[in-house]
């Protein structure tokens, strides 16, 4: 996380709208990253296998990191939604004010892109093995991602649940 924090704020605050904008747009580009990645995959098997999709089904990994694709795109839309609603309309508020840091702020962004990743991963684990749990594990953090948010914007925070945890513990 220091990495990718200091990739996107360098004060380590989220205060100007330029500093809203960077962290913004740097989630949204390693999410590009990744849709970019999946799409070459896809079209790397197109080309290899030489089969038209208007006329000939998707063979099982086209079809598999197609469904990554769509999958990605569609919990994309929700949570850069309620992301940028909270970036941009939250600090209104201030952060403290809503019960949440600008380091977690980094850290949703973070934390969707993993769980994207453990998403696909698993997805392709699951076409080989039949072993769900990491795909499972993905989508549960994106779904708990995305519920931490909502519940920050309908003024019901969820953050308390980290308060629980001993940190110390890990370091």
């Amino acid at each position: 996380t220091t990495l990718f924090r200091s990739l996107v704020l360098p004060s380590r605050i989220v205060a100007t709208l330029d500093q809203k904008i960077s962290l913004f747009a740097t989630v949204g580009c390693y999410f590009g990253i990744f849709l970019l990645a999946n799409t070459l995959i896809v079209m790397h098997f197109r080309i290899f296998t030489a089969k038209q999709p208007t006329i000939h089904a998707d063979a099982g990994l086209i079809a598999i990191f197609n469904r990554i694709i769509t999958n990605s795109v569609e919990q994309g839309i929700i949570f850069f939604c309620l992301y940028g609603y909270l970036v941009f309309n939250g600090g209104r508020k201030t952060y403290h004010l809503v019960g949440i840091g600008h380091h977690y702020l980094v850290l949703l962004g973070f934390w969707f892109i993993i769980s994207r990743f453990l998403f696909g991963v698993g997805y392709v684990i699951g076409y080989f093995v039949e072993i769900l749990t990491v795909r499972a594990v993905g989508i549960t953090l994106n779904v708990f991602i995305n519920i931490l948010i909502a519940s920050l914007i309908l003024g019901r925070s969820l953050f308390w649940l980290f308060e629980m945890f001993d940190y110390s513990l890990l370091k």
